[in-house]
């Protein structure tokens, strides 16, 4: 239950949103707008969301990727590190309790992903903006005993320990024990919904062109057979012969 933990990890307040982000082991709480908590007269437009971080057993943990596969429980998340930037909140969470083989998983959060649809409202509930991603998501290797049993839960250590989180406005920065510092560009995520339409047009576009080009080359290929040249002599590039020319 969301009443587990009763202290927050840590507090984050995003103006451009008006959202306060208090982060805890299990997810986040989200208040907006919060700038009306110290106003009582507008305490009633305050909204409170939760997002609670739980993971089926999926098909990777029994490495059987067929459909049929049905998750036995529901795992439970444990935050590792933050990083905001820019009305994003990015989080680095491992799945507990520690199995073989154990994952972990960076989210972002977006405050606004419409920040660029200057026409957007939010219509039914203040929250309809935020939207989240999975980024990644990397088995981890955990340190055995000697007889090649796990230590017990408090115990695990990670081989490849995420030591330091970091996030600007387009790109998540990782910092771990062995492989070192690796980065994310997740700029694609802030696209438009007129730019994304324009990248299809862009697309079926080039698919035309394409499509053009070959039937282009069996026109000619098909003219050659026919008139029984030799291809060397044909110039596709001069103008057909009118009936009389010809």
């Amino acid at each position: 239950m969301l009443t587990e933990v009763t202290s927050p990890e840590d507090v984050w307040s995003d103006v451009a949103s008006e959202t306060l982000v208090i982060v805890y082991q299990w997810g986040i709480t989200l208040v907006r707008p919060y700038f009306c908590l110290n106003k009582k007269p507008y305490r009633g437009q305050i909204g409170v969301g939760f997002i609670r971080y739980t993971f089926p057993e999926s098909p990777f943990h029994t490495k059987d990727y067929s459909e049929e596969v049905l998750p036995d429980y529901i795992l439970d998340a444990e935050m590792l590190h933050s990083s905001y930037s820019n009305g994003r909140v990015c989080q680095a969470l491992v799945e507990v309790p520690f199995q073989e083989p154990s994952f972990s998983h960076l989210l972002l959060v977006d405050l606004n992903c419409h920040r660029l649809d200057t026409l957007f409202e939010c219509e039914q509930h203040p929250f309809e903006n935020i939207r989240a991603w999975r980024i990644e998501t990397r088995e981890e290797s955990i340190e055995t005993l000697e007889d090649g049993s796990l230590p017990a839960q408090e115990d695990i250590v990670l081989t490849d320990a995420l030591q330091s989180l970091y996030m600007d406005a387009s790109t998540i920065f990782t910092l771990r024990s062995q492989s070192g510092l690796q980065y994310i560009d997740f700029n694609t995520r802030g696209r438009t919904r007129s730019q994304v339409e324009d990248h299809m047009l862009t697309k079926q576009s080039v698919a035309m062109s394409e499509a053009l080009s070959r039937d282009l080359e069996n026109l000619v290929q098909e003219t050659r057979e026919a008139m029984r040249m030799d291809p060397s002599h044909f110039d596709p590039r001069l103008p057909p012969l009118s009936r009389d020319e010809a």
